[in-house]
């Protein structure tokens, strides 16, 4: 089998109804060339596909806050979107960010009712121009300033690094959707560990599966570039 690993994924969105679900990627690589291939429609009739899920744990309203802002960069657009569409809460702030205007989702995809939505693109191509983080930046000291607010992040490592050391000198609570390579997906083969502050409950050892204790964790939980020390 070619490729043999499976590739993670996050929901874009879900119908329960009509049974679709939707996903959004890049073709970065190998597996992602093949899938682009699989599934296109003008290839001819498309072949089915394995999929295994869902996995690990997603993101969850954070408490005590007034307003819910979420930070998403590159295929971390699609958690973000996908969970504040289900989030039933009001306060809700949605950056999503991109090099560019065509890689922005658009469409059914973007139906967020009762979303604040801000497109931000590195080339000025779609609203904000510049990236997720000064995006953050901006609206935090624009519309949200004096607000209480929780910040959920997914997108590239740096970005969420940067939006991470920017959030806690505000004092906002945080979440970050990890992301790493997978081969199993349940947490067997510790391909995707990360290392935590504190022991893990049931293994007591100071790591972290990103499959299953994650891919959503609170960053002071973890340690190496994510302490709040660094």
């Amino acid at each position: 089998m070619d490729p043999l690993l499976p590739r993670p994924m996050a929901f874009l969105d879900a119908d329960p109804v009509e049974g679709t679900i939707e996903f959004l990627y890049f073709v970065a690589g190998r597996g992602t060339q093949l899938l682009s291939q699989t599934v296109s429609v003008a290839s001819g009739t498309p072949r089915s596909l394995r999929l295994i899920g869902p996995l690990g744990c997603g993101f969850e309203p954070l408490s005590g806050v007034d307003v819910h802002v979420g930070v998403g960069g590159g295929s971390g657009v699609a958690p973000l979107v996908f969970f504040f569409r289900k989030m039933n809460l009001s306060g809700r702030h949605l950056i999503l960010a991109a090099r560019s205007a065509g890689q922005l989702p658009a469409g059914k995809a973007m139906r967020l009712d009762g979303v604040a939505v801000t497109q931000a693109t590195d080339d000025g191509t779609a609203g904000f121009h510049g990236n997720a983080v000064e995006a953050l930046a901006d609206v935090l000291e624009g519309p949200l300033k004096g607000r209480r607010a929780a910040l959920y992040v997914a997108g590239p490592e740096a970005m969420m690094l940067a939006a991470v050391r920017l959030a806690r000198r505000k004092g906002m609570p945080i979440r970050v959707s990890l992301e790493a390579r997978m081969a199993c997906g349940v947490g067997v083969c510790r391909g995707c560990v990360v290392n935590g502050c504190g022991s893990h409950g049931k293994t007591g050892l100071h790591r972290f599966a990103v499959c299953q204790d994650g891919p959503v964790f609170d960053p002071d939980e973890l340690s190496g570039e994510w302490s709040a020390e660094t």
